[in-house]
């Protein structure tokens, strides 16, 4: 047992229990976790034990999905989307007297991930991503360049097309916002070098917005760079 003391106050870490990577159909589904389940918390505050499985042993079991699958775990303990271990409030308990929904390891947090096809996890993608599906683009636009090129990418909205948002916009546009009524935004190139501009989202890459002079208006301005 692993006993750690933050502020004065005692916390216990957690077990974390991993399946061997390598399947072993022979064996069944005993040892490992079901319902193509990859991580699991244990729902508990403080938190008492984390489980992890392979996708392998799911990749395996050939009619659950089709051959060729490529199967990945969705968990990401970088976002805030799974439940994990804050050692800020490992200590806290349901017996305690906090009522800050916020110190909660669970709060608004899933505690299961499952294993899924990597092409599922690739969505919402920006204009000029590389994409095998339109519904992995944030535009439902999955195009090749040409009959002769076979590579697809997600397409943006190009120019003069309305935006809600810079990110509507295909690679190498902004989301420009006219300052009079009826204040239409519709999606426009890059400024070039030295166009009048009101935000760095405008320039092409390498470039920021900044003043010319003391008097100047913002122009573009080339990063410097070795």
């Amino acid at each position: 047992m692993i006993i750690g003391v933050l502020n004065a106050a005692q916390i216990e870490c957690p077990t974390l229990e991993c399946v061997k990577e390598s399947p072993d159909l022979e064996k069944g589904d005993a040892a490992h976790l079901q319902n193509f389940i990859c991580f699991q918390h244990d729902g508990k505050n403080p938190t008492k034990k984390l489980l992890g499985d392979s996708c392998n042993y799911f990749q395996a079991k050939l009619e659950e999905f089709p051959m060729g699958s490529n199967l990945k775990c969705d968990f990401d303990v970088r976002s805030d989307k799974f439940s994990w271990v804050d050692e800020n409030n490992q200590h806290l308990n349901s017996a305690g007297t906090y009522k800050d929904r916020t110190y909660s390891q669970l709060n608004q947090r899933r505690t299961e991930a499952h294993c899924r096809e990597s092409k599922a996890l690739m969505n919402n993608l920006l204009g000029g991503r590389n994409c095998t599906d339109s519904t992995q683009c944030k535009s439902k636009r999955c195009e090749a360049k040409n009959a002769e090129v076979e590579v697809k990418k997600c397409v943006g909205r190009i120019d003069g097309e309305s935006c809600h948002n810079h990110y509507d916009c295909d690679a190498g546009h902004f989301c420009f916002q006219k300052e009079e009524h009826p204040y239409l935004s519709t999606c426009k190139k890059f400024r070039a070098s030295f166009e009048q501009c009101q935000t760095t989202e405008e320039c092409k890459h390498f470039h920021y917005c900044w003043y010319g002079d003391m008097t100047d208006s913002p122009v573009y301005y080339e990063y410097l760079v070795d």
